[in-house]
């Protein structure tokens, strides 16, 4: 332990301490650390830690986990894919991005940095039965192992890392959209928030924390024009703001324009599918920023690199349709979206699965 930390929690101080470290800080108690990372970072292991692994604690830039999906060759048959890979925007030959493969071959799965564990749950498959399985990515083994089912079969769930903890959302089931909402927990996983369900049954919509609230946009099969807001310490739901395009299959994301936090909502269903939008929470607002290079539906985002970026998809013009291997991500200072060039996936994807990990499991990336 610090002699910092251990003289800070002998203080007797009332409440937490709050303790800061490199791109984020601690709250300690005294036996517990509770991790909270800047904007763009995640915490190298679990969420909360005890007093006495304190020293162990980093916050550090992610790598994106990207797993299943589907993709079609000319001519050729839907093929859902087991393949995982690591994507980086580092351009180095020592990332070594192809994974093994997942057990399973699945679109529509959903993840998270669980506990310290890259997890990754649900899906269908090809003849689309849906499922609950949840696995996770073993560093030590290399390979994915089996972790837990889930409460209810899902695909095309939204979800988000909340204190350590994976809040999954919705989903399609073998009878159809769903409105519940349950929780996958993991070594440190501290979130006391209780959200029974969603307003309405959804799937291939989008979840999103911004400043306490967690913010829902769109989803099928009657939500394409619809945003809600879960006030977790009200425990209530409010309507907000339609988006100015209906949206499905889209992604969505936190970001940061002039130190407002919003949501970034990219992709979709319905063309064109080039346009993203900003939700502003704080005063109810959508704004549109400038064009995306590539027209996507079922793409997967994250931060990367301090920046919002979406990864595959499929879209295009009619005649040159694809899926997408690129990745682009968006510039709040300019309002430009960039295709990154430095690296691409292995494989074209759409319906993927993807979420951050840190960057030291991955040496090179």
């Amino acid at each position: 332990m610090s002699l910092l930390l251990w003289f800070a929690c002998l203080a007797g101080l009332a409440g937490a301490n709050l303790l800061p470290i490199d791109h984020g800080n601690l709250s300690c108690d005294d036996t517990f650390c509770h991790v909270t990372c800047d904007y763009g970072y995640i915490p190298s292991g679990p969420y909360g830690v005890s007093l006495a692994e304190n020293d162990s604690v980093a916050c550090e830039r992610p790598v994106a986990m990207v797993v299943g999906g589907f993709n079609r060759p000319p001519f050729g048959d839907e093929n859902f894919m087991a393949s995982t890979e690591v994507y980086s925007i580092v351009a180095s030959q020592e990332c070594q991005g192809q994974l093994p493969d997942i057990p399973v071959e699945r679109k529509g799965m959903f993840g998270g940095w669980v506990g310290g564990l890259a997890v990754v749950c649900g899906g269908e498959d090809i003849h689309g039965v849906v499922y609950s399985e949840c696995y996770y990515f073993s560093t030590l083994e290399m390979s994915w192992l089996y972790l837990q089912q889930l409460e209810v079969e899902r695909s095309y769930a939204a979800v988000e890392t909340l204190d350590g903890c994976l809040l999954v959302s919705g989903g399609r089931t073998m009878d159809g959209a769903v409105d519940s909402i349950e929780v996958v927990k993991g070594e440190g996983c501290e979130w006391s928030g209780q959200v029974e369900k969603l307003e309405t049954e959804k799937y291939g919509h989008c979840m999103v924390e911004v400043g306490g609230e967690l913010v829902v946009v769109g989803g099928s099969p009657a939500s394409y024009g619809s945003t809600q807001v879960y006030n977790v310490e009200e425990k209530v739901w409010r309507n907000a703001s339609s988006p100015q395009k209906d949206r499905a299959s889209h992604g969505c994301v936190k970001v940061v324009v002039d130190e407002v936090e919003g949501v970034l909502v990219a992709g979709n269903d319905f063309s064109p599918q080039d346009l993203a939008e900003i939700y502003f929470p704080s005063n109810d607002t959508w704004v549109w920023t400038k064009y995306m290079n590539n027209e996507r539906t079922g793409g997967g985002m994250l931060v990367l690199g301090g920046r919002p970026t979406i990864l595959g998809g499929y879209g295009g013009d009619y005649c040159c349709k694809e899926y997408y291997t690129t990745a682009e991500s968006y510039d709040s200072n300019s309002g430009n979206w960039w295709l990154l060039h430095a690296r691409n996936m292995t494989e074209g994807r759409k319906g993927l699965a993807v979420f951050p990990l840190p960057s030291s499991l991955f040496p090179g990336c």
